[in-house]
């Protein structure tokens, strides 16, 4: 039994356009000095391949802890933080902006279930949404 997304919240223009977006959306939380959000987009951009066909997959939100995206997404979703404030850590959410925070890291810590260390995870967990 698929689990009920919550139901679409708007978002500031600066971070996706919901009117023309059809993509699944994946938030992608890092926090500048952070070794393993480093480690994470280190792996990204040494796999351009793989981070492309994230790209094709998803629209891409880098909500980096001292960006505009990060204000903006607060914002909109006031006290989303799945399972803590843990980083590196994707969300993902449908096209319409319905929130997926079901959508786990597959083999990862469930004390840590958004937590991704690679791009194959990320496709992985996100690929069902």
């Amino acid at each position: 039994m698929r689990p009920t997304p919550s139901p679409p919240l708007p978002l500031p223009a600066q971070l996706v356009d919901l009117k023309s977006n059809k993509k699944p959306i994946m938030f992608l939380f890092t926090q500048p000095g952070c070794g393993a959000c480093e480690a994470l987009k280190e792996a990204l951009a040494a796999a351009p391949r793989a981070t492309a066909a994230l790209s094709k997959t998803f629209t891409v939100v880098h909500v980096d802890g001292d960006s505009i995206a990060h204000s903006a997404f607060q914002a909109a979703w006031p006290g989303v933080a799945p399972h803590g404030h843990y980083v590196p850590r994707a969300v993902f959410a449908a096209p319409d902006g319905s929130l997926r925070q079901d959508l786990t890291a597959p083999g990862g810590d469930p004390e840590y279930p958004h937590y991704y260390t690679s791009t194959a995870q990320v496709r992985a967990g996100g690929g069902r949404v």
